[in-house]
């Protein structure tokens, strides 16, 4: 449906690549991707702010949503912002959409035709917009470069730095970074790309080394954007030219864990004697020996409110009375069915005309009862 002219939406996404706090490990990227939503992504407080303001005036011009991708690493970190007036002023490109400027509307009916109409409008007029807004932005640029470069790193948001933190462990600051002809790519809005810019960076190397997270994605952007072009740069990432791992899809990147893979990559042309050994990745020392699980606290009525009879069908939902599965089965029940929360419940509606049981138990949070129990 999109967004009007005075009426832009900036939506924050929250990522925890390391599974820090969440349940799960998690990237958003490739689904933002697929709903049409641009992505800019801070590597720090500084750029919080700034992105941020990018984000809102991005999507007044162009109709769309936008995303900024927040991470764990910038979601927990403390820092100094620096603030003074007009320190962002967007420039706001001219895109002609059907011959006359684009102006974004609100587009209320999205079914049948209308939706083939407004899809059109998304990938060939809102998508072009914010494309043409991060270029005129230079929100993705070179921070290195010389023209006799031959290799080249890009990466984006938080690992941007964590790379740059490593080729500081090897020795290498940007004078040394320019005399070794290293080009280094910053990339902050991985999402709709210019591939004009992204050519630009790529021109004269014989190779570009993508340094990011979890499944290839500026890798992929950029692959895309340097295929058949006049002599490409072999382009590795995930994976090497012999398909051996170079940076995984699982887990975090950080500085230790870069340095040497960085560094592999720079010793083909640069002698070893002239980078720093990387140091061996830090590990942290485990606190204690002891395993302790998790356990309803001291005196909570759940430590006997989920006592329930032998074979009693029981059902879990959001709460800590979801320590009870982890804890004893025999004393808590077996619980057959978990679900979201609000619908703590439902799955006995589906399973009662089919078994003998004639009451099912149901766990609920303290929370959960009282919005939509």
């Amino acid at each position: 449906m999109g967004t009007s002219r005075l009426g832009g939406v900036l939506a924050f996404v929250g990522d925890d690549p390391g599974s820090k706090s969440s349940s799960i490990p998690s990237g958003s990227e490739h689904t933002l991707r697929g709903l049409g939503v641009p992505i800019l992504e801070p590597g720090n407080l500084q750029e919080v702010m700034e992105l941020g303001l990018h984000g809102v005036a991005m999507s007044l011009l162009s109709g769309l949503w936008t995303a900024i991708r927040v991470t764990t690493p910038v979601a927990d970190s403390v820092g100094t912002a620096d603030v003074w007036p007009g320190q962002v002023a967007p420039v706001l490109p001219v895109v002609e959409w059907r011959g006359v400027p684009y102006i974004p509307k609100i587009t209320p009916n999205v079914t049948g035709q209308f939706g083939i109409d407004t899809e059109e409008e998304l990938l060939d007029a809102r998508i072009r917009v914010a494309r043409a807004y991060g270029s005129a932005n230079d929100l993705n640029h070179v921070t290195v470069e010389t023209p006799s470069d031959w290799i080249g790193l890009a990466s984006r948001g938080t690992v941007y730095f964590e790379m740059r933190a490593a080729l500081g462990a090897l020795g290498l600051d940007d004078e040394r970074l320019r005399r070794f002809g290293i080009r280094i790519l910053h990339v902050r809005m991985p999402d709709p790309v210019d591939a004009e810019a992204l050519r630009r960076f790529g021109r004269g190397l014989s190779e570009i080394v993508v340094v990011e997270e979890k499944r290839s994605f500026l890798e992929t952007t950029i692959r895309e954007a340097l295929y058949r072009t006049a002599d490409p740069p072999a382009i590795v990432g995930k994976y090497d030219e012999r398909g051996d791992t170079l940076f995984p899809q699982y887990g975090t990147l950080d500085a230790d864990r870069l340095a040497a893979a960085i560094a592999a990559r720079l010793s083909r042309r640069i002698e070893a004697s002239e980078l720093r050994a990387p140091r061996r990745p830090r590990r942290l020392l485990p606190v204690a020996s002891a395993d302790r699980a998790a356990y309803l606290c001291s005196g909570c009525p759940h430590n006997v409110s989920l006592r329930v009879p032998e074979e009693t069908l029981v059902g879990g939902g959001i709460g800590c009375h979801a320590l009870g599965g982890r804890m004893d089965p025999a004393m808590f029940g077996d619980t057959a069915i978990k679900t979201h929360m609000g619908a703590e419940g439902a799955g006995w509606i589906g399973i009662e005309p089919f078994v003998e049981d004639r009451h099912f138990v149901q766990n609920i949070g303290d929370g959960t009862y009282f919005h939509s129990g």
